[in-house]
């Protein structure tokens, strides 16, 4: 199953992607070198490797998790923010706060 992820960063600035396996999220090095998957270098907030995003087949879910980032990752649902602590289960239309990136989750 594909996620669909709306990045909305701190500026306005909005991207969209498309991915179908685990990834991960993060800002470059100060030298440019990323190892996230999805870059997020207009984020001064997040780690290099703030979070991943992983496809459970045999469960039919996805989850995020925190990679020890400093400033935490949180998910933003029913009007209540959590941090994200082990791996958590993203719906439709959740909200995973990186840095001060909102990633808008869409499982299609």
């Amino acid at each position: 199953m594909s996620l669909l992820v709306r990045c909305q960063y701190e500026n306005g600035k909005t991207v969209t992607v498309v991915r179908e396996d685990t990834f991960t999220v993060g800002r470059p090095y100060k030298n440019g070198m990323t190892r996230a998957d999805m870059n997020l270098a207009e984020d001064e907030y997040a780690s290099n490797l703030h979070a991943m995003f992983c496809w459970h087949p045999d469960l039919k879910l996805w989850t995020v998790e925190d990679l020890g980032s400093t400033n935490g990752t949180y998910l933003l649902r029913d009007d209540a923010s959590e941090r994200v602590y082990g791996q958590r289960t993203v719906r439709r239309g959740d909200v995973v706060r990186v840095g001060r990136t909102r990633l808008t989750v869409v499982p299609c």
